[in-house]
């Protein structure tokens, strides 16, 4: 059920990253690697694995493509980078899915393998690489990770 992330670059500014397709943002703030948002809560690793410029951040979005958004089966007490998660909608478009994630009031877009055997309402564990997520100031827009 995991999907390989292709080579990208990394977006400057929050504006170029929302001109991207299916690019989920999460508001909420970064301290010691934790992110907080409402409803959510989850463990990224150190400032330095997130690349982040001067260590805690409040007012952040974090932007994340839908083939970097990894499901895994089962219910297990997340891990560094994992949350739990409700499959609320999927949508096959031929060689992907699209599938809509819910954690509180917080919805996160994963892209698939249309074989990969979930269900609506099935509660997964989803998993957000540090490597691979982008950070931004929410009030000027800017990049705050390397």
């Amino acid at each position: 059920m995991t999907v390989a992330a292709p080579a990208t670059s990394s977006p400057a500014t929050t504006d170029i990253a929302l001109r991207l397709e299916h690019v989920t943002r999460l508001f909420g703030d970064v301290r010691a690697g934790d992110v907080l948002a409402p409803d959510l809560r989850f463990d990224l690793g150190s400032a330095g694995q997130l690349g982040l410029i001067d260590g805690a951040w409040e007012l952040v979005v974090l932007g994340v493509r839908a083939e970097d958004v990894r499901i895994e089966a089962g219910t297990a007490a997340p891990t560094i980078g994992s949350f739990r998660a409700v499959v609320q909608l999927l949508e096959p478009i031929g060689s992907d899915t699209f599938v809509e994630l819910g954690a509180g009031d917080v919805t996160i877009v994963a892209r698939v393998a249309p074989d990969a055997g979930l269900t609506l309402g099935e509660t997964v564990q989803v998993r957000l690489d540090a490597g691979l997520i982008h950070l931004f100031d929410q009030e000027s827009g800017r990049r705050i990770s390397t």
